[in-house]
């Protein structure tokens, strides 16, 4: 009963620590995205790169870490954004700000309010829209 006892104990105290560096892990990363993130910054005068490009699509991303990223197809006519799509967005709780291309394309620009509560995912969009805007 003693040995039993004594490698349930084991096994608990494996678990509890591998558990706990997962968990640092997340942590290390959650906090390297958000570095990340918070240090972006944004050509305000986009509209200039607007009507120097010719008519077609483009294709932008930005990957912040394994944990958030977006890729756009954006279609550009006369000098004017007419579509964003977003193709692909890793986020966490940021999906609500998804709805960010369709106001950049009524906006015609980059500056504008981020989602509320989805503040790195709403960034990450911005920068794969600015991305495929100014290759």
């Amino acid at each position: 009963m003693g040995n039993i006892f004594k490698m349930s104990n084991r096994f608990f105290i494996a678990g509890t620590l591998i558990l706990l560096i997962g968990a640092g892990l997340v942590l290390a990363e959650l906090y390297n995205t958000s570095q990340a993130v918070n240090a972006l910054t944004f050509q305000k005068d986009i509209i200039t790169a607007l009507q120097r490009l010719p008519d077609g699509k483009y294709h932008g991303e930005y990957t912040a870490s394994k944990l958030l990223g977006a890729r756009v197809e954006i279609t550009v006519q006369d000098g004017r954004i007419q579509e964003i799509k977003l193709l692909e967005h890793t986020n966490g709780r940021g999906k609500s700000a998804e709805t960010l291309p369709e106001q950049v394309v009524r906006e015609q620009s980059l500056d504008i309010d981020l989602v509320s509560g989805a503040t790195m995912s709403s960034k990450t969009i911005l920068k794969a829209i600015e991305s495929a805007l100014t290759k």
